[in-house]
């Protein structure tokens, strides 16, 4: 009975000690999978920020090169975003909007091409600052006018005198958008394809050293607006599609789906 006792227990114990081992295998196992990814995700946003990095230190190098008004449909563009956007702004909130007189002779030529008049509109003259450009932004800008109002946000908080920085402060804020567009396409590939880092890389690298999205991105124009909206919309269903439905997620798709419609 004694010899029968100690056969059982020497199977439990093998059985015991089976299981344990298995059980450490798999959880070193799951550590080391749970560990190489945690690698490659810090690998692929280090990626990342370098390429955003490198994408805005170009951008910053086109923007200080290319003239005023030398961008890519810039000419009109930066005149409704300083004229109008930002006096509409400003207006809103009782503050001055009427143009100084010392402006840059090629702002000045973007104004009267805009307008097509060789004296300052009624809402541009320092004769008449209760006139409000709100009006004729609604006219011109049609369906740009989120993309007119955030790059038009800084010359409207600042108020420069000089045309040359507006157009600096319009281009910067183009760029942000730019480097947004570059991390929805990053954000997009991701949860489309969560095991395939390098096709993300690949993917923002694409987008964000584009010759036609580094042209707009670089100057006043209102495509990288639309470009960025939807890029933001795709990665809010691309969010939804990997990993269902949520509160924050439908409102972001909302939010970026406004964006694109205005």
């Amino acid at each position: 009975m004694g010899c029968e006792i100690s056969a059982a227990s020497r199977t439990g114990i093998i059985a015991r000690s089976l299981a344990y081992g298995f059980l450490c295998r798999s959880l070193t196992r799951g550590y080391r999978v749970v560990t190489l990814r945690a690698m490659q995700n810090r690998i692929a946003l280090r990626a990342l920020t370098l390429l955003l990095v490198a994408q805005a230190a170009i951008a910053l190098l086109r923007i200080a090169i290319v003239p005023l008004g030398f961008g890519v449909d810039e000419y009109w563009q930066f005149g409704v975003t300083r004229l109008m956007a930002a006096g509409c702004m400003r207006h809103a909130v009782g503050l001055p909007h009427a143009y100084n007189e010392q402006q840059s002779a090629l702002g000045q030529a973007i104004r009267d091409t805009l307008l097509g008049r060789q004296v300052p509109p009624p809402y541009a003259d320092p004769a008449h600052p209760e006139v409000s450009p709100c009006a004729y932004f609604w006219l011109h800008a049609k369906r740009g006018v989120a993309y007119y109002t955030w790059a038009a946000l800084p010359i409207a908080v600042v108020n420069p005198v000089s045309d040359q920085l507006a157009s600096f402060m319009s281009r910067t804020a183009t760029l942000l958008l730019g480097l947004l567009m570059t991390v929805a396409t990053y954000g997009i590939t991701h949860e489309l394809f969560p095991k395939r880092k390098l096709w993300a890389i690949g993917a923002a690298a694409l987008a964000g050293f584009n010759q036609q999205l580094a042209d707009l991105s670089t100057g006043t124009n209102a495509d990288v607006g639309a470009a960025c909206a939807l890029g933001m919309l795709l990665w809010a269903l691309a969010c939804i599609h990997a990993r269902g439905w949520s509160p924050f997620r439908t409102l972001a798709a909302a939010l970026a789906l406004l964006a694109c419609f205005t």
